[in-house]
């Protein structure tokens, strides 16, 4: 075998391995961010937390009314037999918890993800600052990057300053 022939698939072999390791170092940079700094690991749960506990709590209200909610549904079972009525109202509520908990856990990360948007601009602003900041950078116009119109601007601008505020970039 010539030794020309093995060069190009030696190098198709090491970019993507290069790569990876890369990207373990990037990642143990980041977990050592992390350990000097854990208070952005504290500023990035609170989006996650506050939407569990908003969910939760959602959850919370729909087991308490639930019953009500299939009753106001069915009230053509009155006349019908108790022990298949029961059958079938339990059928439904278990169906309308299932239902309501596999919503819940998919809307969860879009929840997270909305509430965060600006809790993980203050990090990620912060950690770009410390490293030395974004090579060729370009300035964006005011609100370009907050989601919505009207006030919302305004709204994620005050959050965002409070991230910065509340997570001092010079420890």
């Amino acid at each position: 075998m010539d030794r020309s022939d093995s060069a190009p698939a030696v190098r198709r072999v090491a970019a993507p391995v290069a790569g990876f390791a890369t990207g373990i170092g990037y990642l143990g940079r980041g977990f050592a961010m992390y350990r000097r700094h854990p208070r952005l690991m504290l500023l990035g749960l609170v989006p996650a937390v506050i939407a569990f506990v908003a969910l939760l709590a959602a959850f919370l209200a729909m087991v308490i009314f639930v019953d009500d909610i299939v009753l106001f549904l069915t009230p053509y079972m009155d006349d019908w037999p108790e022990l298949a009525r029961t059958v079938l109202r339990a059928a439904a509520v278990a169906a309308i918890v299932v239902v309501w908990a596999v919503l819940s856990v998919m809307a969860y990360v879009a929840l997270t993800l909305l509430i965060g948007q600006p809790f993980y601009e203050a990090i990620s602003k912060g950690v770009e600052d410390q490293l030395g900041g974004v090579p060729n950078e370009v300035a964006s116009p005011s609100g370009a990057r907050c989601p919505g119109r009207s006030s919302t601007p305004c709204v994620w601008a005050r959050t965002r300053s409070w991230c910065r505020r509340a997570c001092s970039w010079s420890d």
